[in-house]
């Protein structure tokens, strides 16, 4: 079964992947790394390490 299909897509590999989805998921890991993940360990520190070891215990247990 296919879930997708990349075979009509510009320079794609047997249709599992083609240049477009792994440009879209570059630039966007790209976003994340240098712009997300930055603001976000900012506001961390930002933090009492009461409440962000409340927070992940809180995250873990939902799981």
């Amino acid at each position: 079964m296919r879930l997708w299909d990349y075979r009509g897509l510009l320079w794609n590999l047997d249709g599992i992947i083609c240049f477009c989805s792994v440009m879209s998921f570059t630039v966007i890991g790209l976003v994340f790394h240098y712009l997300l993940e930055p603001a976000a360990v900012q506001m961390v520190r930002k933090m009492s390490p009461k409440i962000v070891w409340g927070t992940c215990l809180t995250l873990s247990l939902k799981i």
